[in-house]
């Protein structure tokens, strides 16, 4: 899987997006720009990464990008992921794993 692929479902208040592939370089600069525009003021958003089987920094940069898209329309995000998840490796090393909700999957 060299592309990444998101599918979306809204249940509610809770805007599921399910990403699949590489979250790394052009495709995470692309899903900055993409996602928070699915989330409505107050909504719930859930990142749901445990099908991305790559992620790098501009990917980390991208989330975070999408986070402070979400404080400013009062929606919350969380990611969804496993225990052993490439993500949880990044943000340990980069100091900043406190800054994200994380859901085991």
């Amino acid at each position: 899987m060299n592309k990444l692929s998101i599918s979306y479902l809204r249940e509610g208040q809770d805007m599921n997006a399910a990403l699949s592939g590489r979250l790394v370089s052009l495709a995470a600069l692309n899903l900055k720009t993409e996602l928070h525009t699915k989330v409505d003021p107050w909504d719930r958003l859930i990142i749901d990464l445990t099908r991305v089987t790559d992620i790098d920094t501009t990917g980390v940069n991208s989330l975070f990008m999408t986070r402070l898209r979400c404080i400013s329309k009062n929606a919350s995000m969380v990611l969804r992921c496993q225990i052993d998840h490439p993500i949880k490796n990044l943000l340990k090393l980069t100091h900043s794993d406190s800054e994200f909700d994380i859901e085991t999957a």
